[in-house]
């Protein structure tokens, strides 16, 4: 099953930290069919955990929507990644 996060905190260092532990722990249990990621600087989708941890660091946020996709109906290919853009 496909893993959602929002983490938010006021401490830009806390949330980076959050949402590396969140994606290491689904990475560890398997969940690794693709990575996106939308926070105030970033947007990523791919197949590549090391280049979506890299965004990770590489991020200057306090807040971020994070989803970890687990196939279980489709292959594993980019455009099978949950998560778009959007303008509110």
């Amino acid at each position: 099953m496909c893993r959602a996060f929002f983490i938010y905190s006021k401490n830009k260092e806390l949330a980076r930290r959050v949402a590396l532990y969140s994606i290491q722990k689904s990475y560890e249990e398997q969940n690794n069919d693709g990575y996106f990621m939308l926070s105030d600087n970033a947007i990523i989708k791919t197949l590549n955990y090391r280049k979506y941890v890299r965004a990770v660091l590489r991020s200057n946020s306090n807040h971020y929507l994070i989803h970890l996709r687990f196939a279980t109906n489709g292959i594993s290919k980019k455009k099978n990644i949950h998560g778009w853009k959007f303008n509110l």
